[in-house]
Protein backbone atom coordinates (compact mmCIF):
# COMPACT_ATOMS: atom_id res chain seq x y z
CA UNK A 1 0.00 0.00 0.00
CA UNK A 2 1.48 3.40 -0.94
CA UNK A 3 2.37 6.10 1.60
CA UNK A 4 -1.06 7.20 3.39
CA UNK A 5 -0.96 11.42 3.86
CA UNK A 6 -1.96 12.19 7.23
CA UNK A 7 -3.36 15.68 8.58
CA UNK A 8 -3.25 16.34 12.50
CA UNK A 9 -6.01 18.43 14.11
CA UNK A 10 -4.64 19.30 17.19
CA UNK A 11 -1.02 19.53 18.70
CA UNK A 12 -1.28 19.21 22.36
CA UNK A 13 1.21 17.41 24.79
CA UNK A 14 -0.41 13.76 23.15
CA UNK A 15 0.24 14.84 19.28
CA UNK A 16 3.65 15.50 20.67
CA UNK A 17 4.32 13.21 22.72
CA UNK A 18 3.29 10.07 21.58
CA UNK A 19 1.36 10.37 17.98
CA UNK A 20 4.42 12.26 16.12
CA UNK A 21 6.96 10.38 17.22
CA UNK A 22 5.53 7.34 16.49
CA UNK A 23 3.95 8.35 12.97
CA UNK A 24 7.65 9.34 12.48
CA UNK A 25 9.28 5.95 13.18
CA UNK A 26 6.54 4.48 10.94
CA UNK A 27 9.06 6.11 8.00
CA UNK A 28 7.71 6.30 4.35
CA UNK A 29 4.14 4.40 5.26
CA UNK A 30 2.87 8.11 6.80
CA UNK A 31 3.67 11.22 5.35
CA UNK A 32 2.24 14.16 7.75
CA UNK A 33 0.69 16.08 5.03
CA UNK A 34 0.16 19.08 7.85
CA UNK A 35 -1.02 19.94 11.27
CA UNK A 36 -3.96 21.93 11.96
CA UNK A 37 -5.34 23.99 15.24
CA UNK A 38 -7.50 26.86 16.44
CA UNK A 39 -4.97 29.65 14.99
CA UNK A 40 -1.85 29.50 13.22
CA UNK A 41 0.97 29.51 14.40
CA UNK A 42 4.43 27.38 14.34
CA UNK A 43 4.87 24.22 16.34
CA UNK A 44 7.77 21.90 17.26
CA UNK A 45 6.87 18.03 17.27
CA UNK A 46 9.21 15.67 17.53
CA UNK A 47 12.20 17.71 17.07
CA UNK A 48 10.31 18.96 13.51
CA UNK A 49 9.22 22.42 13.03
CA UNK A 50 5.71 22.74 11.50
CA UNK A 51 3.64 25.30 10.52
CA UNK A 52 0.03 24.72 12.19
CA UNK A 53 -2.33 26.37 10.05
CA UNK A 54 -6.12 27.46 11.10
CA UNK A 55 -8.98 24.98 10.12
CA UNK A 56 -11.31 27.17 10.00
CA UNK A 57 -8.74 28.35 7.17
CA UNK A 58 -8.78 25.15 5.39
CA UNK A 59 -10.00 25.12 1.76
CA UNK A 60 -11.39 21.71 0.18
CA UNK A 61 -8.49 22.09 -2.81
CA UNK A 62 -5.86 22.37 0.44
CA UNK A 63 -7.67 19.33 1.94
CA UNK A 64 -8.21 17.16 -1.07
CA UNK A 65 -4.58 15.55 -0.47
CA UNK A 66 -5.77 13.95 2.74
CA UNK A 67 -6.28 10.34 3.53
CA UNK A 68 -6.61 9.89 7.22
CA UNK A 69 -7.21 12.79 9.84
CA UNK A 70 -5.77 12.12 12.92
CA UNK A 71 -8.21 14.02 15.69
CA UNK A 72 -7.13 15.20 18.97
CA UNK A 73 -8.29 18.05 20.49
CA UNK A 74 -10.34 18.36 23.94
CA UNK A 75 -13.46 16.51 25.01
CA UNK A 76 -15.48 19.53 25.10
CA UNK A 77 -14.02 20.49 21.51
CA UNK A 78 -15.02 17.16 19.27
CA UNK A 79 -18.78 18.00 18.17
CA UNK A 80 -17.25 21.44 17.13
CA UNK A 81 -13.98 19.90 14.74
CA UNK A 82 -16.26 17.46 13.56
CA UNK A 83 -19.17 19.73 12.41
CA UNK A 84 -15.99 22.10 10.88
CA UNK A 85 -14.18 18.97 9.09
CA UNK A 86 -17.74 18.41 7.69
CA UNK A 87 -17.65 20.82 5.28
CA UNK A 88 -14.90 18.80 3.34
CA UNK A 89 -15.89 15.58 1.04
CA UNK A 90 -14.37 12.75 3.61
CA UNK A 91 -15.80 9.77 1.92
CA UNK A 92 -12.47 8.70 0.57
CA UNK A 93 -11.08 10.07 3.65
CA UNK A 94 -10.25 8.21 6.80
CA UNK A 95 -10.38 9.37 10.71
CA UNK A 96 -8.54 8.31 13.68
CA UNK A 97 -9.67 9.98 16.57
CA UNK A 98 -8.43 10.19 20.47
CA UNK A 99 -9.91 8.84 23.04
CA UNK A 100 -13.05 9.07 24.91
CA UNK A 101 -14.13 9.75 21.33
CA UNK A 102 -17.08 11.75 22.58
CA UNK A 103 -18.69 12.92 25.93
CA UNK A 104 -21.57 10.84 26.79
CA UNK A 105 -23.66 14.26 26.33
CA UNK A 106 -22.42 14.67 22.86
CA UNK A 107 -23.52 11.10 22.03
CA UNK A 108 -26.06 12.83 18.98
CA UNK A 109 -22.59 13.41 17.12
CA UNK A 110 -21.83 10.16 16.37
CA UNK A 111 -24.12 10.54 12.66
CA UNK A 112 -20.66 12.92 11.75
CA UNK A 113 -18.76 9.46 11.93
CA UNK A 114 -20.70 8.19 8.77
CA UNK A 115 -18.74 11.08 6.79
CA UNK A 116 -15.73 9.39 6.89
CA UNK A 117 -14.54 6.32 4.65
CA UNK A 118 -13.17 4.32 8.00
CA UNK A 119 -13.46 5.30 11.82
CA UNK A 120 -11.08 3.82 14.26
CA UNK A 121 -10.19 4.99 17.51
CA UNK A 122 -6.77 5.95 18.56
CA UNK A 123 -6.40 3.22 21.85
CA UNK A 124 -2.52 2.40 22.12
CA UNK A 125 -3.61 0.23 24.85
CA UNK A 126 -5.10 -2.07 23.23
CA UNK A 127 -1.60 -2.78 21.40
CA UNK A 128 0.78 -2.71 24.04
CA UNK A 129 3.83 -4.53 23.63
CA UNK A 130 4.20 -6.49 26.39
CA UNK A 131 0.98 -8.71 25.31
CA UNK A 132 3.10 -10.31 23.18
CA UNK A 133 5.31 -12.70 25.85
CA UNK A 134 2.10 -12.90 27.32
CA UNK A 135 0.47 -14.58 24.53
CA UNK A 136 3.45 -16.67 24.09
CA UNK A 137 3.73 -17.87 27.15
CA UNK A 138 -0.17 -18.32 27.81
CA UNK A 139 0.27 -20.51 24.07
CA UNK A 140 2.93 -22.83 25.69
CA UNK A 141 -0.11 -24.13 27.58
CA UNK A 142 1.90 -24.89 30.94
CA UNK A 143 -0.05 -22.42 33.11
CA UNK A 144 -3.24 -23.25 31.77
CA UNK A 145 -5.72 -20.55 30.41
CA UNK A 146 -5.77 -16.79 32.00
CA UNK A 147 -8.54 -16.47 34.77
CA UNK A 148 -8.39 -13.21 36.51
CA UNK A 149 -5.95 -9.73 35.49
CA UNK A 150 -4.95 -7.60 37.90
CA UNK A 151 -4.20 -3.81 37.33
CA UNK A 152 -2.82 -2.37 40.70
CA UNK A 153 -2.26 1.46 40.53
CA UNK A 154 -1.23 0.65 36.74
CA UNK A 155 -4.17 1.49 34.04
CA UNK A 156 -6.86 4.42 33.80
CA UNK A 157 -10.29 4.59 32.95
CA UNK A 158 -11.54 3.56 29.64
CA UNK A 159 -8.18 2.97 28.59
CA UNK A 160 -8.31 0.14 31.64
CA UNK A 161 -11.24 -1.48 29.58
CA UNK A 162 -8.70 -1.32 26.37
CA UNK A 163 -6.51 -2.94 27.77
CA UNK A 164 -8.53 -5.56 29.12
CA UNK A 165 -9.50 -6.28 25.74
CA UNK A 166 -6.76 -6.60 24.27
CA UNK A 167 -5.24 -8.63 26.76
CA UNK A 168 -8.57 -10.98 26.61
CA UNK A 169 -8.74 -11.03 23.56
CA UNK A 170 -12.44 -9.89 23.57
CA UNK A 171 -14.30 -6.57 22.05
CA UNK A 172 -16.88 -6.28 25.05
CA UNK A 173 -16.65 -7.00 28.43
CA UNK A 174 -20.03 -8.38 29.84
CA UNK A 175 -20.47 -6.58 33.17
CA UNK A 176 -18.57 -4.31 35.68
CA UNK A 177 -18.28 -2.68 39.50
CA UNK A 178 -16.91 0.02 41.31
CA UNK A 179 -16.16 0.34 45.02
CA UNK A 180 -14.85 2.69 46.99
CA UNK A 181 -11.91 0.75 48.99
CA UNK A 182 -8.78 2.76 51.12
CA UNK A 183 -7.17 5.19 48.87
CA UNK A 184 -9.12 4.64 46.14
CA UNK A 185 -11.60 2.32 44.39
CA UNK A 186 -11.87 -1.29 42.84
CA UNK A 187 -12.93 -2.37 40.01
CA UNK A 188 -14.50 -5.61 39.34
CA UNK A 189 -14.70 -6.28 35.51
CA UNK A 190 -16.74 -9.57 34.21
CA UNK A 191 -14.76 -10.44 30.75
CA UNK A 192 -17.08 -13.62 30.58
CA UNK A 193 -18.71 -16.53 32.39
CA UNK A 194 -15.07 -18.19 32.99
CA UNK A 195 -12.88 -15.01 33.11
CA UNK A 196 -12.81 -11.47 35.16
CA UNK A 197 -10.25 -8.32 36.14
CA UNK A 198 -9.65 -5.95 39.07
CA UNK A 199 -8.81 -2.80 38.33
CA UNK A 200 -7.26 -1.00 41.33
CA UNK A 201 -7.62 3.04 41.58
CA UNK A 202 -5.68 5.55 41.51
CA UNK A 203 -3.75 5.16 38.55
CA UNK A 204 -0.06 5.73 39.12
CA UNK A 205 2.42 4.06 36.41
CA UNK A 206 5.27 4.75 38.53
CA UNK A 207 4.64 2.52 41.69
CA UNK A 208 1.98 0.40 39.94
CA UNK A 209 1.70 -2.85 38.57
CA UNK A 210 0.38 -6.35 36.92
CA UNK A 211 -0.49 -9.76 37.81
CA UNK A 212 -1.89 -12.06 35.95
CA UNK A 213 -3.55 -15.40 37.36
CA UNK A 214 -3.69 -18.55 35.08
CA UNK A 215 -5.59 -21.62 36.36
CA UNK A 216 -2.29 -23.14 36.90
CA UNK A 217 0.08 -20.26 37.76
CA UNK A 218 0.62 -16.68 38.32
CA UNK A 219 2.48 -13.94 36.12
CA UNK A 220 3.39 -11.08 38.12
CA UNK A 221 5.73 -7.80 37.20
CA UNK A 222 9.24 -7.57 38.97
CA UNK A 223 9.05 -6.82 42.38
CA UNK A 224 5.63 -8.04 43.34
CA UNK A 225 6.15 -11.58 42.49
CA UNK A 226 5.16 -13.98 44.73
CA UNK A 227 7.15 -17.29 45.59
CA UNK A 228 6.72 -19.85 42.71
CA UNK A 229 5.40 -17.32 40.36
CA UNK A 230 6.90 -15.92 37.14
CA UNK A 231 8.19 -13.10 36.38
CA UNK A 232 6.89 -10.36 33.88
CA UNK A 233 9.77 -8.01 32.97
CA UNK A 234 11.78 -5.50 30.52
CA UNK A 235 14.53 -7.19 28.65
CA UNK A 236 17.64 -4.64 28.50
CA UNK A 237 20.39 -4.13 26.37
CA UNK A 238 22.63 -1.07 28.03
CA UNK A 239 20.29 1.71 28.51
CA UNK A 240 17.67 0.64 25.77
CA UNK A 241 14.40 -1.64 26.49
CA UNK A 242 14.84 -4.48 23.86
CA UNK A 243 11.64 -6.27 24.55
CA UNK A 244 9.91 -8.07 27.51
CA UNK A 245 10.47 -11.46 29.60
CA UNK A 246 8.51 -13.93 31.42
CA UNK A 247 11.39 -16.59 32.85
CA UNK A 248 13.17 -18.00 30.24
CA UNK A 249 10.47 -16.78 26.94
CA UNK A 250 11.43 -13.52 25.66
CA UNK A 251 9.96 -11.64 22.42
CA UNK A 252 12.41 -8.47 21.37
CA UNK A 253 11.21 -5.22 19.69
CA UNK A 254 11.40 -4.19 16.62
CA UNK A 255 14.46 -1.79 16.04
CA UNK A 256 12.08 1.28 15.46
CA UNK A 257 10.15 0.22 18.57
CA UNK A 258 13.45 0.36 20.71
CA UNK A 259 13.97 3.82 19.36
CA UNK A 260 10.35 4.51 20.76
CA UNK A 261 10.69 3.05 24.10
CA UNK A 262 13.57 4.97 25.48
CA UNK A 263 13.34 7.76 27.83
CA UNK A 264 12.70 5.11 31.18
CA UNK A 265 15.45 4.89 33.83
CA UNK A 266 17.06 1.37 33.72
CA UNK A 267 15.46 0.31 36.71
CA UNK A 268 12.06 1.22 35.75
CA UNK A 269 9.02 -2.11 35.21
CA UNK A 270 6.69 -3.24 33.04
CA UNK A 271 4.01 -0.26 34.52
CA UNK A 272 6.79 2.38 34.44
CA UNK A 273 7.37 2.26 30.86
CA UNK A 274 3.93 2.65 30.08
CA UNK A 275 4.18 6.30 28.42
CA UNK A 276 6.72 4.89 26.08
CA UNK A 277 5.05 1.65 25.30
CA UNK A 278 2.13 3.53 24.52
CA UNK A 279 4.23 4.88 21.67
CA UNK A 280 4.93 1.83 20.70
CA UNK A 281 1.16 0.98 20.49
CA UNK A 282 0.49 3.73 18.73
CA UNK A 283 2.95 2.69 16.08
CA UNK A 284 1.55 -0.70 15.95
CA UNK A 285 -2.19 0.66 15.15
CA UNK A 286 -0.55 2.87 12.14
CA UNK A 287 0.80 -0.47 11.21
CA UNK A 288 -2.43 -2.35 11.35
CA UNK A 289 -4.64 0.29 9.22
CA UNK A 290 -1.19 0.37 7.12
CA UNK A 291 -1.65 -3.22 6.41
CA UNK A 292 -5.67 -2.95 5.83
CA UNK A 293 -6.39 -4.66 8.98
CA UNK A 294 -8.00 -1.05 10.82
CA UNK A 295 -7.79 0.67 14.11
CA UNK A 296 -9.51 -0.47 17.46
CA UNK A 297 -13.06 -0.06 16.42
CA UNK A 298 -14.96 2.93 16.83
CA UNK A 299 -17.70 0.76 18.78
CA UNK A 300 -14.91 -0.52 21.32
CA UNK A 301 -13.75 3.24 21.94
CA UNK A 302 -17.48 4.17 22.43
CA UNK A 303 -17.98 1.05 24.90
CA UNK A 304 -14.89 2.39 26.97
CA UNK A 305 -16.70 5.51 27.39
CA UNK A 306 -20.00 4.37 28.22
CA UNK A 307 -18.83 1.93 30.70
CA UNK A 308 -16.44 3.85 32.28
CA UNK A 309 -19.16 6.87 32.74
CA UNK A 310 -22.16 5.00 34.22
CA UNK A 311 -19.16 2.96 36.49
CA UNK A 312 -18.32 6.66 37.49
CA UNK A 313 -22.33 7.52 37.88
CA UNK A 314 -23.32 4.85 39.64
CA UNK A 315 -20.64 2.33 40.44
CA UNK A 316 -21.96 -0.67 38.21
CA UNK A 317 -22.96 -1.75 34.79
CA UNK A 318 -24.11 -4.85 32.77
CA UNK A 319 -24.63 -5.26 28.87
CA UNK A 320 -28.22 -5.05 28.24
CA UNK A 321 -30.70 -3.81 25.29
CA UNK A 322 -30.36 -0.11 27.64
CA UNK A 323 -26.67 -0.02 28.53
CA UNK A 324 -24.84 -1.39 25.34
CA UNK A 325 -23.33 0.33 22.18
CA UNK A 326 -24.37 -2.96 20.27
CA UNK A 327 -28.05 -1.80 20.99
CA UNK A 328 -30.00 0.72 18.76
CA UNK A 329 -32.33 0.82 21.47
CA UNK A 330 -29.43 2.45 24.08
CA UNK A 331 -28.10 4.08 21.08
CA UNK A 332 -31.28 5.96 20.52
CA UNK A 333 -31.44 6.90 23.61
CA UNK A 334 -28.17 8.72 24.56
CA UNK A 335 -28.85 10.32 20.94
CA UNK A 336 -32.22 11.86 22.59
CA UNK A 337 -30.33 12.65 25.63
CA UNK A 338 -28.11 14.06 24.20
CA UNK A 339 -30.46 16.52 21.47
CA UNK A 340 -32.55 17.35 25.12
CA UNK A 341 -28.72 18.79 27.11
CA UNK A 342 -28.46 20.23 24.11
CA UNK A 343 -24.42 20.82 24.74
Amino acid sequence: MSTRRVWIVGAGKRVKETAVPALVAAGERFEIHGVLGRSAREETLAGRRFDVRALASLDARSFAGADLVYMAVGKQAVPQVLASLARFELGSVDLLIDTPVLLLKHFRHTEQFRRFRNVWVAEDCYFLPWFDVVRDELASGELGPLVEARLLHAAYAYHAFATLKGLFGVERIAAARRKRIDGGHRRTVTIDAQRRAVIVEPRDYASGWIELHCANGLIAERGHVPKGARTLEPVLEGADCVGFRIGERLVRLAAREVELMRGPAATAGVTARMESMKRVGFLRLLESIHAGKGGYLLASGLDDMLVDYLLEKTGRWSSNALTSIDSGLARTLYSTVSRIAGR
